[in-house]
């Protein structure tokens, strides 16, 4: 079995071997594409730097941005978190990162969304006041987190003029450039990434490791992979990208030439490789 990268899918791998090349070269190609993605324009304590009205959390399976959702109002913020997400390619894998938790494992996860499960989270051990929160429970895919994520805050009656975004890093500079495109119709209102942590990749004994802020994995070496080309796929703004000159879901994004050249890289490294594929 192959990981494929081609012109129409990527699809995900879980257990990536060994391939052939200089292992720093790779760990450095592939820190330098998440540092990328992972868009950071103000941190979870930061936030009054830019006068932040709103926050939205979207869901995805990455249990640190509900910490990082979590950390935001410890610091001080007292404005609507809206956590946007139903049930999607990420739910089966934010249903086992909770059961497997030592800590919020006891929260239920049968049959409900991803919005529902961080906001039990949140409230439950983290300490935020379920009066503090909105839920949007509908959407299956980042165009329509910004979408349903408009229409409840048209039904609460709020009009935000700076948002703050939280998404799982490696999705955080497309959920941006998503909300600016959908919202644009509506309103003039300013988006800021706030990426719970930029992954770090580094090789030990062969393996690949790639480090988070406490140590908790947060995807599998092959999931990690296929996600970074994915994005970079995506965020393109040609026939096969989702920019303005593609399928139009996001504002067009300039892809800087030194991540084109790492993502170039990357792609030759693990075309063709064995690996195990599950369906993603």
């Amino acid at each position: 079995m192959i990981i494929i990268i081609g012109s129409t899918s990527i699809e995900e791998v879980d257990n990536v071997v060994l391939h052939d090349g200089n292992q720093s070269e790779l760990a450095s190609d592939l820190n330098a594409i998440a540092r990328f993605l992972a868009k950071q324009d103000v941190s979870s304590s930061d936030w009054r730097t830019v006068d932040i009205d709103l926050a939205i959390l979207a869901g995805n399976e990455t249990l640190h941005s509900v910490l990082t959702a979590a950390e935001l109002v410890g610091s001080g913020f007292q404005g609507q978190l809206l956590i946007s997400g139903g049930n999607g390619h990420a739910t089966p894998r934010l249903e086992a990162a909770i059961q497997s938790h030592p800590l919020f494992r006891d929260v239920e996860t049968a049959n409900r969304s991803e919005a529902e499960m961080m906001a039990s989270i949140l409230t439950r051990h983290l300490g935020v006041p379920d009066r503090q929160l909105l839920l949007e429970a509908r959407s299956s895919n980042a165009g329509e987190n910004a979408l349903f994520s408009w229409q409840r805050l048209v039904e609460a009656r709020l009009v935000p003029k700076k948002v703050l975004l939280i998404q799982d890093p490696l999705m955080q500079r497309r959920l941006q450039a998503t909300f600016q495109k959908c919202w644009a119709p509506f309103t003039e209102a300013l988006f800021y990434s706030c990426a719970p942590f930029v992954p770090v990749v580094d090789y030990v004994d062969g393996a690949m490791i790639i480090n988070t802020p406490d140590g908790l994995e947060a995807w599998s070496p092959g999931r990690f992979v296929s996600m970074l080309l994915g994005e970079l796929l995506r965020l393109r703004d040609d026939e096969r990208g989702y920019g303005p000159n593609g399928k139009n879901y996001i504002v067009s994004v300039r892809i800087p030439p030194e991540i084109e050249q790492a993502n170039s890289r990357v792609t030759a490294s693990f075309a063709g490789k064995d690996m195990a594929r599950p369906v993603c």
